[in-house]
């Protein structure tokens, strides 16, 4: 059960949605955050090839913090030349949330990352299709733990479980967390570990 505050209650309508990512309880670490361009067949292949379109790309290479092409909606977090750390949240905290700045210009796209959770750890991830003016309440979300994968909507801050996938998660070890996202009504979604597809849900 997903538990932290939702401070930004809206409608789920934005035309152009952005990626980033969050976490809710402890820390988690992202060695880098790239957003490539999506056709709907290109969701059908075992990951996102580095040769497609860039959208944006960031490798955390710096420790002044994630800089102008981010924004911080909820806690804080910090660069250490090779990862964004976020702070450490509780479980009635809003969570560690933050979202890409420059626009993607559609909304069919992937977003990967390598994320390590330490001990103790819950609901890390990324998101695709944030909303631009509440992040941290519009969106959908795949969703790392010890105990395997989850795949979540969230809309006017109300989570819920599209799909998921049970498996153990070991803790301090970078893992390759994708999450595809293209259409509309259904929305086809498809989640990646280590290039390869877990979770492929249509969400009506």
């Amino acid at each position: 059960m997903l538990k932290d505050k939702c401070e930004h209650p809206s409608a789920y309508c934005e035309a152009k949605m952005q990626p980033g990512f969050w976490n809710t309880w402890q820390t988690a670490s992202w060695r880098r955050l790239g957003a490539w361009m999506l056709a709907a067949t290109v969701l059908l292949l075992p990951g996102v090839s580095w040769a497609q379109t860039t959208l944006f790309l960031d490798n955390f290479t710096r420790t002044t913090g994630l800089g102008s092409n981010w924004h911080v909606w909820n806690g804080s977090y910090t660069t250490d030349g090779t990862n964004a750390v976020s702070a450490a949240m509780t479980p009635s905290g809003t969570g560690n949330w933050a979202s890409v700045v420059p626009a993607m210009n559609t909304n069919d796209y992937s977003v990967a990352a390598g994320i390590t959770i330490p001990s103790g750890a819950v609901e890390s991830g990324i998101v695709v299709r944030g909303s631009t003016t509440a992040f941290d309440s519009d969106l959908y979300a795949a969703q790392m733990s010890t105990t395997g994968l989850n795949l979540y909507r969230r809309n006017g801050c109300t989570w819920t479980q599209l799909g998921s996938f049970a498996m153990t998660i070991q803790t301090n070890v970078e893992y390759e967390l994708e999450l595809g996202v293209s259409g509309s009504s259904p929305v086809h979604l498809i989640v990646w570990l280590n290039g390869t597809a877990l979770i492929s849900v249509d969400d009506a």
